[in-house]
């Protein structure tokens, strides 16, 4: 059946229909053997969009997750954003992140004593390479480096972190 809506699958539905998710080939798979369905997951489309400028409220002293525009091209790519302040007390996070019909998910920081009201920021994503390059000649089947995790590591902040936040940041990094 088809639903002419977009939606977010929650994980509780996710595991009841034994979803397996592959990045690799954009694939969902759900259900098992003579149950399964399996759907290309298709990128987001921008076509017939357009963009109204929303305000953003931002309660004192807290950090919200944001989807935010991105500036230029929407094509879908993934890439990372700088950290910066976009007004006296209020940070975007410097993150990496995907950009799918033209946005973003990212961490807006209000480090204020008052609530904000403000325009939604537009955010810079500088794309990460997955061109060939000297230094790392051995690549996987989508032509990234095999040694991603280093190439990602060595473009994040992480001397805020303890030995035990920054292993487990090499971690995921390494399984991603």
């Amino acid at each position: 059946m088809r639903v002419p809506c977009e939606g977010i699958l929650g994980g509780d539905l996710l595991e009841s229909a034994v979803a397996k998710i592959c990045y690799a080939t954009r694939t969902l798979t759900l259900g098992t053997s003579s149950d399964k369905v399996n759907k290309a997951l298709l990128p987001l489309s921008t076509e017939g969009l357009t963009r109204a400028i929303r305000r953003l409220v931002l309660p004192s002293r807290t950090e919200l997750v944001v989807r935010l525009p991105v500036n230029g091209e929407p094509c879908n790519r993934e890439g990372i954003t700088a950290k910066r302040e976009i007004q006296a007390g209020v940070y975007l996070a410097g993150a990496m992140t995907g950009v799918q019909a033209g946005y973003a998910i990212t961490r807006v920081t209000n480090t204020n004593s008052e609530d904000i009201k403000i325009d939604e920021p537009e955010l810079e994503v500088t794309a990460i390479e997955t061109g060939p390059d000297e230094q790392s000649p051995e690549r996987d089947g989508n032509g990234r480096n095999l040694n991603r995790a280093e190439e990602v590591l060595k473009r994040l902040r992480l001397e805020h972190l303890n030995d035990e936040e920054r292993k487990q940041v090499e971690k995921t990094c390494a399984a991603y």
